[in-house]
């Protein structure tokens, strides 16, 4: 739902409130999971700096069509599965 202008934090809640009371159970285990991932820290902001900055500089290059496709990505691994499956 959009809303014209901001809501207040005390609105935001009050509206959720009144949300959760229409839920059912499997929605409100839902939920809860989903808020309990909200606030966990983002894998992103437990990567070290040079991770950070390894993986920004690979996701520019895949912006610029710099990466290989889904499916050349998939055939190939599927050759190697293939091949390690064979010398086994």
């Amino acid at each position: 739902m959009c809303y014209a202008k901001r809501m207040t934090r005390a609105d935001t809640i009050a509206q959720i409130a009144a949300n959760v009371e229409k839920l059912n159970d499997e929605q409100l285990e839902g939920l809860a999971a989903f808020t309990t991932t909200l606030v966990q820290p983002s894998v992103y902001s437990t990567l070290s700096s040079a991770d950070k900055v390894a993986l920004d500089a690979a996701l520019d290059r895949l912006d610029r069509g710099e990466g290989i496709p889904g499916d050349e990505v998939f055939t190939r691994l599927d050759a190697r599965i293939a091949a390690a499956k064979a010398r086994a």
